[in-house]
């Protein structure tokens, strides 16, 4: 539990709720807590086995690799120090977007590539993953309909694991 979470809170709410999040590379594991004077009591929890930050890793990496597939006609997935450097690549254009409109995934020519590289834009990133996160917000929906609490009393979300990961999610969860 994140410690401190209920300060802010404690005075001005009798009870309120948090649903903390803990988005796995491999699975989503949810909690809905109250926090009531102090004390925490989990009120329900939920959880895909199938779904976690691995997933949306690897929709950006397989589009890179279609790309690079066809603009240079070849098998990327053939070459073990190829798909080392695109997961590379890959890893350091999702970090950029966290920060910037854009990123460019290239190889470096020693790898037998030519140009273009790629450059993906956080809404294509977004658009990528859509389908994930459409599972991801079901999967709280289904969380606040068993406790029959409305998102209007969720007081905040607390996410734990890899940061990267935890963007990808955490606006379309928060709206």
């Amino acid at each position: 539990m994140a410690y401190g979470i209920d300060v802010p809170i404690r005075d001005e709410y009798d009870e309120c709720y948090f649903v903390i999040y803990n988005f796995g590379l491999k699975e989503s594991n949810l909690a809905l807590e109250s926090v009531d004077h102090g004390v925490f009591n989990v009120l329900e929890s939920a959880s895909d086995k199938n779904l976690g930050g691995d997933d949306f890793d690897n929709q950006l990496l397989n589009y890179a690799i279609a790309h690079f597939n066809r603009e240079n006609n070849i098998d990327i997935t053939k070459g073990f120090e190829s798909m080392e450097m695109l997961k590379l690549e890959v890893m350091k254009a999702e970090r950029a977007l966290l920060a910037e409109f854009s990123a460019k995934i290239e190889i470096p020519a020693r790898h037998w590539f030519r140009r273009p590289p790629l450059t993906i834009t956080g809404t294509q990133l977004r658009g990528l993953n859509r389908q994930l996160t459409a599972r991801t917000l079901s999967l709280v929906n289904s969380l606040l309909e068993n406790a029959n609490i409305e998102k209007a009393d969720i007081h905040g979300i607390v996410f734990t694991r890899k940061s990267a990961h935890i963007a990808k999610i955490q606006p379309s969860l928060e709206s």
